[in-house]
Parts: C-alpha cells; structure tokens; sequence
C-alpha cells in the first residue's frame, strides 16, 4: 500500500483529482469474464482517454452476480493493469461482514488504492449497526475507505452518520448520491474531513464552481460522452480549473442532448429498479469498448433497443452511421 492507515485522509485529498469512471465486466456469451476485453477497456481508459482513477465491481460491474473469487481475479487484472496509469478503487461490501473483510484485505494486498463500501443493503439498517458495519471492517484493515451512500440499497445514510461515520481514521472519502439538499448538508458536514463526491455529470459544473469539487467520482458519463477524439467533461473541467468559466459553461451546455439519452437509457431504467447494464454495455461498443453480455437475471438487450439506442447516439452527433 502506498500510504500508512493514518495517512488515508491526506492521500485521498491529494489522489482523488480528475474523472474517475464506474467501469462495466464484460462477459462472454456463455456467462465468463471476457479477460481480454476487460484489459482492452483499461487501455482505452488510460491511454484514450486519460481517465484518472476507476471504480470496479461495483453496481455498473454486476458485483451481485460476481462470486467472491471472481471479484478477487478481477481486481488482479485491473490493478495490474492499471498500475502507473490509473489509480484503482473497488467496490469490496458482500452481504456477509466476513468476506466484506476478506474482499477488502484482498484490496489492499494486491496493491488497489481505495476500498469502497456500500451502505448494508440487507440485515440491519439502524444508524447504530451501521456504525458497527463500518467500524468493523475499518478496524480489520488499512487501506482508505470511501463511502458509497446510494438509495438504490433501500435507504440513505443520514448526514449526521456520515458525520460519525467521516471521524473512523481511514474513511477518507464519500460518492453520495442522494438530492441536492443532502449533499449540501453532507459536505456541510464533513468536507474538511473527507473527500465529497456528488457523481452526478449533470452538476458536476454547479459543484465544481460553487463547491470546489476537486473529483467526479465515478459514473460512466466520461467514456460514455467522449471519445479519443472529443473530449467535452475533460474540456470544460479543465477550463473551470483554469478560472475560464463563461468558456466551461458554454461547453457544459453543449452536453444538452447527449444527457437526455443518458437520461432515457440508463438513468430513468436505474430510478425505477431496472439495471440498465445491457444498455450501457452495447453504448460502449458502439463507442470500440468492450460492452459483452450482462449475466443472469439481468436480460440482454433486444435487437429493437440496440436500434433505437443508436438511433438516439447519431441523432445527437456522438457516433456516425453504422
């Protein structure tokens, strides 16, 4: 590891900078990790599009339909190969507190920046065995945590436990997607303490020019956006950087109609309970990714959606014909 337990807080204030993406595990057709896709996806991440951190194994990965092993051989791949060109952060919760733990001592062994846990999305949810749940795999390891506050497990952490929960010595960081109003209140809280990431694209302009937010951490917008060649969330974050910002506007907004097919395929799916994994996979091959098959029981796509998915990206000038 390349910090000390006591130094996560600073690490991940100086590490956490720049676009970090959700990443996908492409599958092949008979259900195994397409190994060879999964590398291809982090070169293109790292060298195309200069991408700086990932976050793996995490909802957009599948982790659900991931056995502890294979979410073991997968951080492998990523970490080593990604070491010196992207900084690595996993997702590590599993419904059993024991191999919560073992995935995350698995994380920090192999050499991956960052642990992510969810909060508990089965078993006891008051704020008391929440505070147990972390503390128990904080105290069982060294490596920085980041909090993974997301309603789709049933519930949100209160910014008063996120308070609590930002004093453990290595909680170093926070993806909260909650509304506005609790992300307001939770940086109010803890953004001295711990690094603050609203993963929303959206307002990703709003939080960067009123809230110094120093990291997206971490949806797929940036490789679903962008290209090798077009760069726009690279360009306009840059030019906030830089104190430009009627420039940054300007390019912010001009992301108007790519946002509302990401509204309609992968966001509006994900708030009503439907995993729109199979949607974003077959956006990434269309953009040279490898997307693959989503596991059971999730579906595949159907031939009328891939249709009307690339319709919508040509008609917005993300992808030409095909």
């Amino acid at each position: 590891m390349r910090y000390e337990r006591k130094e996560a807080k600073e690490f991940a204030r100086q590490n956490m900078n720049g676009l970090w993406v959700a990443i996908t595990n492409p599958f092949l057709n008979g259900g195994d990790i397409d190994e060879r896709g999964l590398i291809r996806n982090i070169s293109y991440l790292s060298e195309g599009l200069k991408i700086e951190g990932i976050f793996c194994n995490g909802i957009m990965g599948e982790f659900w339909a991931l056995t502890v092993s294979e979410r073991k051989a997968i951080l492998e791949i990523i970490v080593g190969e990604s070491r010196g060109r992207m900084l690595v952060s996993v997702v590590t919760t599993h419904h059993s507190l024991r191999e919560t733990i073992e995935l995350t001592r698995h994380a920090q062994e192999i050499g991956a920046e960052f642990a992510v846990l969810i909060n508990p999305y089965v078993g006891p949810r008051s704020e008391r065995d929440i505070l147990s749940y972390y503390s128990a795999v904080c105290n069982a390891v060294d490596i920085g945590i980041i909090i993974f506050n997301t309603p789709m497990a049933g519930y949100s952490m209160s910014p008063s436990l996120i308070q609590e929960l930002a004093e453990i010595e290595n909680i170093c960081g926070i993806k909260n997607t909650d509304t506005t109003d609790h992300m307001a209140e939770v940086r109010r809280r803890v953004g001295t303490r711990i690094v603050v990431s609203d993963p929303l694209e959206e307002r990703l302009f709003f939080n960067m020019t009123h809230f110094g937010q120093q990291v997206f951490y971490a949806d797929p917008e940036p490789y679903l956006y962008q290209t090798v060649t077009r760069q726009p969330i690279r360009g306009y974050t840059q030019l906030i950087e830089r104190g430009e910002v009627e420039t940054a506007l300007e390019l912010f907004r001009s992301l108007e109609g790519i946002r509302k097919v990401y509204a309609k395929w992968i966001m509006n799916p994900l708030l009503k309970g439907e995993m729109p994994n199979a949607f974003l996979k077959y956006w990434m091959e269309l953009l040279g990714m490898s997307g693959g098959f989503v596991r059971p029981p999730l579906t595949q796509i159907t031939p009328e959606h891939r249709e009307a998915l690339k319709k919508d990206l040509i008609e917005v000038g993300l992808i030409s014909y095909i």
